[in-house]
């Protein structure tokens, strides 16, 4: 036998095996672990990723409906304006009505009951500003969005930690 001839026992070469069978499961598990960190690290990037998207298209909706709460206070008030011709409140009520289509294409039905030629201006500015509460409440119904947007505050924080740590 050919490991007799070196001066091997036969217990020398199952103990050998044996500590390269352990050495091989260890390096597989490990192998396993790191795959399972790294797949959980991808989920929560994508997750912050998707956060930050929705956060900025939120951030872009806020701000184009106080644009447009700016532009209806604006032509309202050339609207009640005593010196205004027919021609030119014809024009300011077309617009206005261009501003509420609008919002009823991007918004639907929470848009519909806004009326920006003939409403309130106060109650049609309200109704604007809950379109935009309601977006915000709905964004954060969603389960996966809490948690995106949680990892997002995380993943701002965290940097900010560590650059003080090494001060």
């Amino acid at each position: 036998d050919v490991y007799k001839r070196q001066g091997i026992t036969n217990a020398q070469m199952a103990g050998f095996k044996l500590g390269v069978g352990i050495f091989a499961a260890v390096a597989a598990a490990g192998t396993a672990v790191f795959a399972l960190y790294k797949n959980y690290q991808r989920q929560m990037d994508e997750a912050v990723k998707a956060a930050s998207e929705a956060g900025s298209e939120i951030d872009e909706n806020t701000k184009s409906i106080n644009e447009q709460i700016a532009k209806v206070k604006e032509l309202r008030e050339q609207l009640a304006d005593n010196s205004t011709t027919q021609e030119e409140a014809k024009n300011i009520k077309q617009e206005l009505l261009g501003i509420q289509d609008s919002l009823v294409e991007k918004y639907g039905k929470e848009a519909e009951s806004i009326n920006l030629v003939n409403g309130n201006l106060e109650k049609q500015i309200d109704l604007l500003n809950d379109l935009s509460e309601s977006q915000l409440k709905d964004y954060f119904k969603d389960e996966e969005n809490r948690k995106g947007a949680d990892e997002a505050i995380v993943a701002q924080i965290e940097p900010s930690q560590d650059s003080m740590s090494t001060c």
